[in-house]
């Protein structure tokens, strides 16, 4: 009877450690840090090869249950302290999730992060020795009277292992949700960029540029730019290789996309209106002027430029390009141009409405985010 009890609870700590150790590293690998390996390949190989989540998942995990065999071989841990056999791997987990982006978007390794690894390896290594000169740290017998005390504190030391690796590696929300649309871009997946990319409320330069780019290859930057968190002005719609670049998405393709990469230190309208002066047609090309003027709030060379683009009474002309010129028309004394809609000046006066009935509550901007964030009005009026 002695013996059954141990053999089961023993058999069962082993059999609930596995599938926790198992179904955390898949979703680990799979879903929280997909993006972040994908970066460490591209980085580690020069940008020749692509990670492939599935492919990618399945190797590391083969190679983590391989050290979770040797080690337990090696070991011959069990009873109360089974489940230290995954601190190897847990350690190799956390220094394989823990590379960091600089604020000039340069990747490096986590040196606290490799260094706490190393130490608990060091300290397990330390802890094994000890243990096989004490039969009770490597004999499931001596815990005979308690299976169910082996299985809690198999599972607690399991669950502890996986904090520390999740609090460890990266968790930078931001850098995950670039990566992320990245790889939509990557997998020309532009519609799903776009969506992704409207629903974050983040002021990130990086972002901007790459929803601009999703939208520009949906043919809908005009319509769509500012229904999402925009930030940085014109600069940020571009890679400029410093403050603002693509990680895992070859820059390349943006410039692609207007016909040339730009020269020297061009800033972004200087180089778009280089390709204009040059005979560029591209409707991205005039899609990304008209949209840096609208990001500057230069509603003047704005209305100039769209005059020569658009058919200005056209229906089709996209929603903010007929939002910035309401604005133009009642902002300007003496507009050089005055357009008419009715439904959008509506709208426009129920925003100044709004605004001033607010006034005095000092929550203003925010009943006009609710109410009209997505337009090119609230941008221009109060980011």
């Amino acid at each position: 009877m002695i013996n059954n009890n141990v053999f089961a609870g023993s058999t069962l700590s082993k059999v609930l450690c596995a599938v926790g150790f198992t179904l955390f590293s898949f979703f680990y690998l799979h879903y929280m840090q997909f993006g972040l390996l994908s970066l460490e390949q591209h980085v580690l190989s020069g940008g020749t090869t692509h990670y492939e989540r599935n492919i990618g998942t399945t190797i590391i995990m083969c190679v983590l249950w391989a050290l979770n065999l040797f080690v337990s071989k090696l070991t011959r841990l069990k009873g109360n302290c089974y489940s230290l056999v995954y601190v190897p791997s847990m350690c190799l987990l956390l220094m394989l999730t823990s590379a960091t982006v600089t604020t000039d978007n340069e990747v490096c390794a986590s040196l606290s992060s490799i260094c706490f690894a190393v130490i608990i390896c060091a300290l397990f290594v330390l802890f094994a020795i000890f243990a096989h000169n004490k039969k009770y740290l490597t004999s499931d017998i001596a815990w005979r009277h308690q299976p169910m005390s082996m299985l809690w504190k198999n599972l607690s030391i399991l669950l502890v292992l996986i904090f520390v690796v999740c609090i460890g590696g990266n968790t930078d929300k931001a850098l995950h949700n670039r990566l992320y649309i990245e790889s939509l871009l990557i997998d020309k997946k532009y519609d799903k960029a776009v969506e992704y990319s409207k629903r974050l409320d983040i002021d990130d330069k990086n972002i901007t540029m790459l929803r601009a780019y999703a939208l520009s290859k949906c043919k809908k930057m005009g319509d769509l730019l500012f229904e999402g968190s925009v930030y940085g002005k014109s600069e940020a719609l571009l890679p400029n290789g410093k403050s603002i670049k693509t990680l895992i998405l070859s820059d390349a393709e943006i410039f692609k996309m207007l016909a040339k990469r730009k020269k020297g230190h061009y800033s972004t309208m200087r180089y778009l209106k280089f390709l204009k002066d040059n005979g560029v047609a591209y409707k991205s090309v005039t899609d990304y002027l008209l949209c840096g003027y609208l990001l500057n709030k230069n509603l003047d060379s704005f209305v100039r430029e769209l005059q020569h683009k658009y058919n200005v009474q056209s229906s089709t002309l996209p929603k903010h390009y007929k939002e910035a010129l309401i604005l133009y028309t009642h902002l300007r004394a003496n507009p050089e141009f005055v357009y008419h809609d009715a439904v959008l000046e509506a709208d426009y006066s129920d925003m100044q409405k709004l605004a001033v009935e607010n006034k005095s509550t000092g929550h203003k901007e925010a009943y006009v985010k609710e109410a009209f964030g997505n337009t090119y009005w609230y941008y221009y009026l109060y980011k």
